[in-house]
């Protein structure tokens, strides 16, 4: 959040508060003008064959090795990915997948049918190498299911991603409690308190809420200053939809091997390592680094995700080369 981009004439624009727009978010962000001009001039409404693949984000394209592929996290954009990527091998390449804001896309079964169809644009054939951090990883996981019923096959990597909890009342959450989960993400994703206690937040009028939390994230420079409360209405809604999908999502079994890296912190009611996963996956590998759920994606933490990932993809590249030599 915080990096706004628009078009004038041929020149990709793009503002962010002090300390967001990095030297490396910059280079990703000017390495990818032609994609990102033909996906801001895009008109509202249905997706078209096209644009399809314009959920890819090229973060970084150079390397020989099989792509490395992320999904978004409840929020939708693919920002977060931005520390992982720079601490990887500069022989990785490395795609994101971000969310189209498409009406049909309401189910993670959804997303991950039109990621797949991304995905083939890239790399045609798998095997694949599928990852994402929080609800990203679950994204991925239905994704790997759906390839695999398609004869096709992939790794998993998810990052601190949590199977989704049963609702035992069977109900959603409304929106003031989804504005609570919004909240606390954004406090997540900047690392300290905004200011803005969820007992204070429910004393506001339910309309000015989505006005209060916008002045907190201008105030801390979250966003750009010019930013009307309103253009962080779009935000919230893709937020509360991912999330809805998230909770609605029942995973089926997966017949592959997953790996799971899991921060310190992170902990399930019933205290599972496993994080949900256990039951799931024909094969679970687990491992836990220090950190929190953002700081091993956004924070100090980046670098020693990163280490692992590049020590895990090495070896599952290594493994499916000897496995076609072997053919």
């Amino acid at each position: 959040m915080g990096v706004r981009l628009w078009v004038e004439g041929e020149h990709l624009r793009f503002k962010a508060p002090q300390g967001v727009l990095t030297p490396e978010l910059k280079a990703a962000l000017s390495a990818n003008k032609p994609a990102l001009l033909e996906i801001l001039r895009v008109p509202a409404g249905p997706a078209s064959p096209r644009q399809r693949h314009q959920a890819i984000v090229r973060i970084h394209e150079g390397g020989d090795r099989a792509p490395f592929f992320c999904v978004h996290p409840v929020g939708g954009n693919v920002f977060c990915y931005a520390q992982l990527a720079r601490h990887l091998s500069a022989q990785q390449p490395f795609y994101a997948f971000q969310s189209p804001g498409l009406p049909d896309l309401d189910t993670i079964e959804a997303m991950a049918g039109h990621y797949i169809g991304c995905l083939e644009s890239v790399q045609a054939q798998g095997p694949y190498l599928l990852g994402g951090w929080s609800m990203g990883g679950v994204i991925a996981f239905e994704m790997a299911r759906q390839l695999r019923l398609n004869g096709l096959s992939a790794e998993i990597f998810l990052i601190d991603s949590i199977t989704p909890a049963i609702r035992l009342d069977g109900q959603l959450p409304d929106d003031r409690t989804m504005l609570k989960y919004f909240l606390l993400d954004l406090e997540g994703t900047l690392g300290k308190p905004l200011g803005l206690s969820v007992e204070t937040l429910e004393t506001i009028d339910p309309s000015q809420r989505i006005h209060a939390i916008a002045e907190l994230v201008q105030k801390h420079g979250m966003v750009p200053p010019e930013l009307e409360p309103d253009e962080l209405l779009p935000l919230f809604q893709m937020f509360r939809n991912n999330l809805t999908a998230f909770l609605n999502y029942r995973p089926a079994p997966y017949e592959g091997r997953v790996t799971l890296v899991r921060s310190r912190t992170t902990r399930l009611e019933e205290n599972d390592p496993a994080l949900g996963w256990s039951g799931l996956a024909a094969e679970l590998e687990i491992h836990e680094i220090e950190g929190d759920h953002y700081s091993i994606v956004t924070g100090p933490d980046a670098a020693a995700l990163a280490a692992l990932l590049e020590e895990k993809l090495t070896s599952t590249l290594d493994n499916l080369s000897r496995t076609e030599n072997q053919i």
